[in-house]
């Protein structure tokens, strides 16, 4: 049981950087799709829907740059958290282990 709370607990940290890069990853790809198609748009639905079409996809090419950091920088800190965390798991373990013994 108590196995099971450690793995849920370790899936809840992962749950931010996982979030983060997805965010970025889509956000990037769909603002590429969105600026590139948006002249297509606007000739077949007029000027002022292409140029919604190209404000939005800026957007979310701005988002998705903006939450590329992020990610990277939220992947590189957790690691040597759960790092140090493993690590000190792993020694608590080891003390309880020499006690029952």
């Amino acid at each position: 049981m108590s196995i099971l709370l450690v793995a849920i607990g370790y899936l809840f940290m992962w749950l931010i950087p996982v979030v983060a890069s997805v965010l970025s990853l889509s956000s990037i790809i769909v603002g590429v799709f969105s600026v590139f198609l948006s002249p297509l748009v606007g000739l077949r639905q007029g000027l002022l829907i292409g140029l919604m079409q190209l404000g939005l996809g800026v957007t979310m090419l701005g988002v998705g740059f903006l939450m590329a950091p992020v990610a990277w920088y939220s992947v590189r800190y957790l690691i040597r958290f759960v790092a140090g965390l493993t690590h000190l798991v792993g020694r608590i373990l080891k003390r309880r282990l020499k006690e029952i013994v």
